[in-house]
């Protein structure tokens, strides 16, 4: 509601409660796009590797000063605790943030002063003479005052929610790792990278049509999903994270818990996302993957062609 710049970093273990403390988890996406009252929209990242971690920090910090808003660093015990050795980088002065403006706030412009079509607005600092104003958690209006009425409430639920809107405008479709169009697309995030990309090499070796998908943006998601997933007769996650079997008791096609990514995806594309999970509290090695992904092949022989363009039914 402040809009003040915010970096938080999670590092997911096991759950709920005190859980698996020092084991893995990927079990805190929903809660973090979801799990605060009223609309909340924020920018997510999800580094992949131990090296990422290291820049995405940097990148979070750009966007949280620049959309003037929280950015969450998603990552996992596998990458906190890990070790990876990774070419040291070459300091760069745009790693830091910039010295404050202390100039002049122009006069006549709002602390709130939104664009119209993107959302953002420029962030008077503590110190800037002419841009001192109050800031409270509460709905306010351009001025920052507190205002209940319904168009300035509703004003700034759409200015915050645009800003998502323009960060996406920056972003590129992710890179598919194998052909781009085949039998199974794999879609992962976070600390699985190497094990689902070992194992759909594997499979790609012995002349199985599979491929794989890795995303680092969850909020705004990377563009271009819809026209990637449609290349694939069928599309799934791996995570680790809680999902139903298909073949548990009690659960049918209709009722099935999927693997939060998997819902995510499933929302956002209106395709049938498939997944599987595991809550091991263990890195999943590359044959546990091997050995589900050739279920899910032999499953597609006979299968129609077009599986990954059917529409969400659940």
């Amino acid at each position: 509601m402040a809009e003040v710049p915010l970096v938080v970093v999670v590092v997911q273990r096991g759950g709920p409660s005190t859980g698996l403390p020092t084991k893995v988890e990927q079990g805190d996406l929903l809660a973090v796009l979801y799990g605060a009252p009223g609309d909340n929209p924020k920018i997510v990242l999800a580094p992949a590797t131990i090296e990422e971690c290291f820049h995405f920090v940097v990148l979070a910090r750009r966007l949280a000063e620049s959309f003037r808003g929280p950015v969450m660093v998603l990552t996992d015990a596998n990458l906190a605790t890990g070790v990876s050795p990774f070419p040291r980088p070459r300091p760069e002065a745009g790693w830091l943030a910039p010295p404050a403006d202390q100039s002049p706030w122009p006069e006549g412009m709002t602390p709130f002063d939104w664009d119209e079509r993107t959302g953002l607005s420029p962030r008077p600092v503590p110190g800037q003479r002419g841009g001192e104003y109050v800031l409270t958690g509460l709905a306010h209006n351009r001025q920052g005052k507190v205002a209940y009425d319904s168009t300035s409430n509703q004003t700034g639920c759409e200015m915050r929610s645009r800003k998502l809107g323009a960060l996406r405008q920056t972003l590129v479709p992710p890179v598919v790792h194998g052909d781009e169009e085949g039998d199974l697309l794999v879609v992962g995030w976070g600390s699985t990278l190497g094990a689902i990309e070992e194992a759909v090499d594997c499979l790609r070796a012995d002349g199985h049509r599979v491929s794989s998908l890795h995303l680092r943006f969850l909020s705004p998601l990377e563009p271009g999903l819809e026209e990637i997933f449609a290349r694939f007769r069928q599309v799934m996650t791996v995570e680790l994270n809680y999902s139903d079997r298909p073949d548990a008791p009690l659960v049918t096609p209709t009722r099935r818990r999927y693997a939060q990514l998997a819902i995510l995806l499933r929302q956002r594309t209106l395709l049938d996302v498939d997944c599987w999970s595991v809550v091991s509290g263990q890195p999943v090695p590359p044959g546990v993957i091997v050995a589900e992904l050739e279920k899910r092949l032999a499953a597609l022989e006979g299968a129609p062609e077009n599986i990954g363009e059917l529409a969400c039914s659940a």
